[in-house]
Order: structure tokens, then sequence, then C-alpha cells
């Protein structure tokens, strides 16, 4: 082994107990110098294997800085999350793989179906061996978490956690993604009152955070413009559906509820793209024309936005893309201090889903 890379060894042992100690300043060239008895130039070749790891970034004149990332690639991000192929699932698993695959980092996916006792048996294992990070759809997060004490364990021993859509309320650790769900039901309700709507209703997912956070701007853009909000033009939808009807999509729940439409309703928005999608093929095959006799809107911007033969009104995020705004969100926690996040918006994106009424 050569000089430089023994020191490579013996820096990547130092750059462990600094991480677990939470410093993320190296000592200066000089000093790593004087310590270690080297010359700069065999310093730097050791300090170059580690920039090439993303271990560490330099600056001039700011010296090295610990990316919060661990050496010799014994990172592991893991993504916990519902399904690994339903809606937006598939894209965000490669996105986010591809990126932390430039970071060095190794991903894996664990899968719940949305069950809280399934999320619990699988926090249970990181804990025994604990990640990096750990991107969490956290089960039914509109409620609290039966299995918040183990989120808690996992960041006390260090792993990073972010909640890319949504946190329940008895769960303190981590970060959820900044998207301004609140911000987003306002926008789309505006829109769809200035189309001249003003008998607007919504559906959502009872248990999520999201849905209830959009839900809240739909009823501030209500208000403002003095429209009434009545409970039967708000349709909560019961936990699991959408694991029920991606595996039988004859599933009666989300038409049942349909069943109780009132008279006079003109636009729905649903809570994700998804539902949307599901709710047209439902009002067709009633007879209900999308969008002459209703308009439907959805969120997310996914592929389903172009999958039927009527284009959806939905909602994009920005300025970052999710995978992008939740992976900043990740690097974030890994090395505090910095910012590397904008916080993220919504940007309305109409379709043939929606029409003015006359």
């Amino acid at each position: 082994m050569s000089k430089y890379e023994k020191i490579y060894t013996s820096l990547c042992k130092e750059i462990s107990v600094m991480l677990q100690d939470n410093l993320y300043i190296l000592p200066t060239e000089k000093e790593m110098c004087l310590t270690y008895g080297i010359s700069r130039q065999t310093l730097r070749k050791a300090l170059d294997l580690l920039k090439k790891e993303n271990v560490i970034t330099s600056r001039q004149g700011s010296g090295y800085e610990l990316t919060g990332l661990y050496p010799s690639r014994t990172n592991r991000i893991v993504l916990l999350m519902e399904s690994d192929e339903a809606y937006l699932d598939p894209f965000i698993i490669s996105e986010l793989s591809r990126a932390f695959d430039r970071y060095s980092c190794q991903t894996s996916v664990i899968t719940t179906d949305g069950d809280t006792a399934r999320e619990r048996d699988a926090l249970l294992s990181l804990v025994k061996s604990p990640p990096r990070g750990l991107f969490a759809w956290a089960s039914h997060s509109a409620l609290p978490s039966p299995n918040a004490d183990l989120y808690h364990q996992l960041w006390d021993r260090g792993t990073a956690i972010v909640f890319p859509a949504g946190r329940s309320p008895n769960i303190s650790a981590g970060k959820t993604a900044l998207q301004d769900n609140v911000q987003g039901g306002d926008i789309l309700t505006e829109y769809l009152i200035r189309e001249g709507h003003t008998a607007i209703g919504m559906i959502l997912l009872e248990d999520d955070a999201a849905g209830h956070e959009r839900y809240l701007g739909y009823c501030s853009a209500m208000i403002r413009h003095g429209l009434p909000i009545s409970d039967q033009m708000i349709f909560k939808i019961p936990p699991n559906y959408m694991n029920r009807i991606r595996h039988d999509p004859k599933d009666q729940i989300l038409s049942q509820n349909l069943s109780f439409l009132p008279r006079g309703l003109t636009a729905l928005i649903c809570q994700t793209d998804e539902l949307a999608f599901n709710l047209i093929r439902i009002l067709e095959n009633r007879k209900v024309r999308v969008p002459e006799m209703i308009s439907v809107a959805g969120f997310d911007d996914s592929h389903l936005r172009s999958a039927g033969h009527i284009s959806l009104t939905t909602m994009r995020p920005y300025p970052q893309s999710v995978s992008e705004h939740i992976t900043a969100l990740m690097m974030e926690l890994l090395r505090p201090g910095t910012s590397m996040t904008a916080e993220n918006g919504w940007e309305l994106i109409p379709g043939g889903s929606t029409a003015p009424l006359h």
C-alpha cells in the first residue's frame, strides 16, 4: 500500500469518528501534514480519493468540509414506501437511485402495502442495522403513528430521515418535504373559480396528510370568494383504497361515494392524478361527460396526466422535481448547516379535463 493510500485509510477512520460526533470541518492541510508527518502532495492525493467518493468537498479559502457520507461506500439509503410499482413510485425509485449513486450510496426499497404492522417490522429490522438515510412514506400520515418510537430511535442513532409526503403528528424526527400543499389547493381552486365554477367539490384520502393540507387550501379559496363549503361536496376515501383499486380496478368504493354527488356540482378537485384518472373513468361509465358536464383536476403532474383520452388539468411541483427536492433535503440532513433546497411551490398545468363554465 502506498503512503497516500495509508493516509486515505487513516482519514476514513477519522472522518467516521467525526460524523458520529457531528463534526463536519477537517483540519487545515498544514495541520494534517503535521499530524501525519507527510508532504502536502501526498495529503492531496488522499484527499482527492475522498472527493471522488463525495465524502468531502472543498472551496477556495474554506478548507475541507464533510458531506455527511461515510467513506468506502458504507452508506445505505432506504426507501420505505407503500409500493414499488404504483403511480409515482417506479419513477421516484429510479430517480433517487440514480441521484444517490452519484454520491456513492447504495439504495434499497422496502414496501409495506400501507400496513402499519408491516411498517413496524421493517423499522425494527432497520433499527438493528441503521441506514445512513431513510426516505419514509409513512403509513396513514394524517393519523398518529404507532411506529413513532422506532422513527425516533433511528433518528437518535444517526439515520437522516425525510418524509416526502407528510409526517404523522406524533413524529418529530427528520424533515418533511417543504411542498406547500395548502398553497397548491388554493391555486387550483382559485383557477376553477375564475373559470366560472362556484359549486366545487373535493376528493381526498382521509388518512393522508397531503390531502388534508390541500383541502385547507381549497377552503381558503372558497371562503375568500364567499362560496359555500358543504360536507356533501367533500368525499373522503378510506385507508388503503388506492391499494385495493390497483389490484382490482372494479373496486366500488369510489363509485359508491360518487352516488351521493349533490346536484349542481360542476367541478371536482382530486388529491392526486391517480384519483382523478379513476374518477373520470367512473364518471364516463355513468354517461357523465368530462369536462362538458363536470370538470375534474388532480395533483402531481404524473404520467397519468396524458394516459387517457382526456389530458388532466393538474398541479406540477416547482422549482425542483419531487426527486430533486427530497434528495436535496436528505443531503442537508447529512451535512447540517448547508441549504440546498428552495421551498417547493406549485405550477398549474391546464388540460382538457376542465373547462370554463358558461
